[in-house]
């Protein structure tokens, strides 16, 4: 069973949470990138380095050193600076999530996944989100390598995501809880009712970050 965490509240950037991208993965990619500030964030991005440099040491235990020192740390977030280099504050994370998964209870072997939205008061949603609207996700933490980059760290995998502000338009027994004065679906947004977080398992079929 994965372990789930919630992330800080941001601004999603070019989110793809209502279907797939699949501009290079034909299998299809969900993804979205969440920018955000402050000490939650600070905290998040510690624990998610934490994580990171935990699984680089592992992954590199039994090497012999020269060739442990030619690997260098993956993180799925990256600190915004302004146009002159100067630090802005906004760290940037990096959420991704393959449509199909490897699934043992399936005759074809793959689970097609879907992510799961829900609105401030955690009622499970469907609505288009658009790039600027404000939340926060679910996900988990996987270990990854890659050869040909010789990086290893963690990817964020993407379980769904709290909408509390919506953008409209331009371009578990386990809930996330309700937030005061979030955006709240009408009857016509509103899904199903509420589901506990299904684990997707791990998510191998693909090296990609």
């Amino acid at each position: 069973m994965a372990n789930f965490h919630f992330s800080h509240f941001g601004t999603f950037v070019h989110p793809w949470l209502n279907k797939p991208d699949t501009e290079y993965n034909a299998d299809g990619l969900y993804h979205t990138d969440l920018d955000s500030s402050g000490p939650e964030a600070e905290k998040c991005a510690a624990d998610i380095e934490a994580a990171s440099k935990a699984y680089l040491a592992e992954y590199t235990k039994d090497m012999k050193p020269a060739e442990a020192k030619k690997w260098s740390l993956y993180l799925p977030f990256e600190r915004l600076e302004d146009d002159e280099g100067n630090p802005t504050g906004v760290i940037r994370f990096t959420f991704k999530q393959n449509a199909k998964i490897k699934s043992d209870k399936e005759p074809s072997g793959f689970k097609t996944v879907k992510i799961e939205l829900r609105d401030s008061q955690n009622q499970v949603i469907d609505v288009p989100v658009w790039n600027g609207s404000e939340g926060r996700t679910l996900y988990s933490m996987r270990g990854i390598a890659v050869s040909s980059s010789k990086t290893a760290g963690v990817r964020l995998d993407l379980a769904k995501a709290q909408i509390t502000k919506l953008k409209r338009g331009g371009g578990g027994g386990q809930g996330f809880g309700t937030v005061d004065g979030g955006f709240v679906a009408d009857q016509a947004d509103a899904g199903f009712d509420n589901k506990a977080p299904q684990d997707n398992g791990p998510d191998e079929t693909g090296g990609d970050y």
